[in-house]
Parts: structure tokens; C-alpha cells; sequence
């Protein structure tokens, strides 16, 4: 055992030239400057390599180990704590590795990289994979913390984040997982999206500061877009066109089971607002710009492809061979009131006529007036 405590600098040096060793239990603490300061342990690809395991580098002035000097190699076997600054340094401009080897209950308290350097930091890794925690940016006064998941082995294998709460703890209405943005002085962001995410580069998903959600779809692509599903049905929103340059939004309801079961929309209000004469439901058209419709229809209804209803800006069109059936039960009232007006093939509507002569003459002047003959 080597006790190292106490001293003005470092509690002890190791320089080139009396590295490439294994020590144990080094017990350095309470040293004015650090713990342990390795220089120059030697340059890739063969380096120079120090083990150091079962040691004790705490409550040091600067660092419990720093290590100085480029392409260094420091094995540490052990857990260390309790530094003023930290517990490794590694100085600007080193390439070296510093890596941890069984080691339980490792105390980081900070970890200096180089500024403005990308993709600096540290690493968790074996043969098949890596966890890298970087700074993502190389932007001059930028600082862009990232967690890079390289997956190794089979297909099946996927990069996770998993909360583990306790069984007794598994109450109330607090999330196990939170996902939290906000700005610096502790309060909400205010223009930002929260999160977003990404295939690579390409935007998927954006989560407004508002609880706005965008979804970023391929373009020109058919049938792409969000989906609800499980193995008997789904409700998906597309973009129902594969057309260059346009955009067809489109939901999907796909039902599945019981011959009974059909797909719904359902407008649902509180009882007390059910008063009035605004509709609970509405089906609107309109130019982008909020102004009315001056030419396509608002709505049409189809089989498939084949139209059956047209709902044009002032008429309601039947598509061939549609017919209107009546209940045979109460029947069907066409005109709830005198006042309301009726015509036919295209004459100028009218109200109930009254004080028609029962006449040949007055009834075919009747039927004239509705359309429903020619005078």
C-alpha cells in the first residue's frame, strides 16, 4: 500500500519511464493540488499502461487523478470519490483512454473536456457495443450534451430507457418517466419545442412548448402518417396521395370483428350545453386564406370511388341510380311548415299554394308554378 497524503502538489507523480505497471491500494487524499498525476504513459498504438485498482483518491485540492500529456492509456480498477474538482481530468488536447474495470459505485464528479471539441467525453463499451456520453457540437461557445447508443449484436437488440420504480411505490398519479425541457432560470420555455425526434437528420416528431404535437411525414409518399392499431383494427391519419407536390389528408377507420361492428365518428357535449340551435357536429370547407368555397363542392360521399352524394355550395346532388327511400313506420314530411318554399326542375320555389280553383285550368296553373309540368 502506498499512502500519499498531505503533500503541497500532487501526492504522487507518475512521469515516463516508471509506468507500464499494476499498483494497488493507493491511498491518496488531502493533497493540495492532486491525487494522482500521470504524464505521458506512451503513444499509440502501443501504449505505455498503468493499473491502478483497490485505491482511494478523495477530497484532493484539484483532482483525485489527472492525466496530462497526449495518446495516454490509464486503466483505474477501483471506485474513487469525494475530489474538490472532480475525479479525472483529462486536459484539453489529450487523446488519451481512460478506462474503468470492474468497477462498482464510480464517483464522476466532473469530467473536463476540451471546449468546442465534438464528440468529447466519455465512454461505457465492451466488444459488441458502446454507450458515449459527448458533447454533440463543435460550435465555438456551444455545448450540446448527447448520449450516443452504438446497439451491437443481433437484430433484435434496440437502445432503451427504463425506469424502475418500487412495488410500493407504484401509486398515484405522478409519471415514472418524465421528459422535462425549461430555460435556465427555472422557468417554462416559452417559444422552443420541448423534444423532438429524429431519423437522423430528418424531423419526425416535434413537441411544442404548448403541447402542440407535429408529425413530419416523407413527401409524396401514399398511406403514410399515424396509426392506432391493434390486431383487429386500426385508426390511421394519412396523406391519401402519392401525387407530387400534394398533400391529402385522410383518415383511415378500419374495423374489424362481428358484423355489427362499424367504424363512428361520435360528437359528444356536456348536458348542460345542449341548448340552442349551434350544430354539435360540424363539417366545414373552406380556401386556405378563411374564405368560402366559390367553386368545389364542400363534400361528397362515395362507395370506393363511385360518388353518391355531392354536397355542392348550393345544391345536394344524387349520384346515378340513388335513390331516396321513406320509413314506412311515420313517414316523411317533405316541408315541415306553409311558409317554407318548394319546386321542381328547376322553377323558382314557392310556398303552399291556397285558393286553387278546382279547375283544369287552375290546377295545371298549380303545377306550373311548382315545375312539376310545363305551361
Amino acid at each position: 500500500m502506498i499512502t500519499c497524503t498531505n503533500n503541497t502538489n500532487q501526492g504522487v507523480t507518475f512521469a515516463s519511464g516508471n509506468l507500464d505497471g499494476s499498483y494497488d491500494s493507493l491511498n491518496c487524499h488531502d493533497n493540495i493540488d492532486n491525487g494522482l498525476r500521470v504524464i505521458q504513459l506512451g503513444g499509440f498504438p502501443n501504449p505505455q499502461r498503468l493499473v491502478i485498482s483497490n485505491s482511494v483518491f478523495k477530497d484532493n485540492g484539484d483532482f483525485g487523478i489527472a492525466l496530462d500529456d497526449g495518446n495516454d492509456y490509464l486503466i483505474i480498477g477501483c471506485a474513487f470519490d469525494g475530489n474538490t474538482n472532480g475525479t479525472v481530468r483529462v486536459d484539453a488536447g489529450v487523446t488519451g483512454i481512460v478506462t474503468f474495470m470492474d468497477c462498482r459505485g464510480i464517483d464522476l464528479q466532473q469530467l473536463q473536456i476540451p471546449d468546442d471539441t465534438v464528440d468529447s467525453g466519455f465512454r461505457i463499451f465492451n466488444s459488441d457495443g458502446e454507450m458515449q456520453f459527448v458533447n454533440g457540437s463543435a460550435t465555438v461557445g456551444a455545448f450540446s450534451p448527447t448520449i450516443n447508443n452504438v446497439i451491437g449484436g443481433v437484430a433484435s437488440i434496440s437502445a432503451k430507457i427504463i425506469t424502475k420504480v418500487p412495488v410500493a411505490s407504484d401509486t398515484g398519479t405522478v409519471p415514472a418517466f418524465n421528459i422535462q425541457s425549461q430555460q435556465d432560470d427555472g422557468t417554462d420555455l416559452a417559444v422552443r419545442p420541448i423534444f423532438g425526434i429524429r431519423n437522423r437528420a430528418t424531423e419526425l416528431f416535434t413537441f411544442g412548448f404548448d403541447g402542440n404535437v407535429v408529425h413530419t411525414i416523407v413527401d409524396d409518399v401514399v398511406d403514410i402518417g399515424y396509426t392506432i392499431s391493434n390486431s383487429d383494427g386500426k385508426i390511421a391519419l394519412l396523406n391519401g396521395t402519392g401525387v407530387a407536390n400534394s398533400f391529402s389528408g385522410t383518415l383511415q377507420l378500419t374495423a374489424a370483428g362481428a358484423a355489427g361492428v362499424t367504424n363512428k365518428i361520435i360528437s359528444k357535449i356536456p348536458v348542460a350545453s345542449d341548448t340552442g340551435s349551434i350544430a354539435a357536429f360540424v363539417i366545414q370547407s373552406q380556401q386556405d386564406d378563411n374564405t368560402d368555397l366559390v367553386t368545389r363542392p364542400i363534400l361528397t360521399v362515395q362507395n370506393r370511388a363511385t360518388v353518391l352524394y355531392t354536397f355542392g355550395l348550393s345544391n345536394l346532388t344524387f349520384g346515378d341510380a340513388v335513390d331516396i327511400a321513406f320509413n314506412t313506420t311515420t313517414g316523411t314530411k317533405i316541408g315541415t311548415s306553409t311558409s317554407q318554399k318548394l319546386a321542381f326542375y328547376n322553377a323558382t320555389p314557392i310556398v303552399q299554394q291556397t285558393g286553387v280553383a278546382v279547375t283544369a285550368a287552375g290546377i295545371h296553373a298549380a303545377l306550373v308554378s311548382l315545375g312539376l309540368i310545363t305551361a
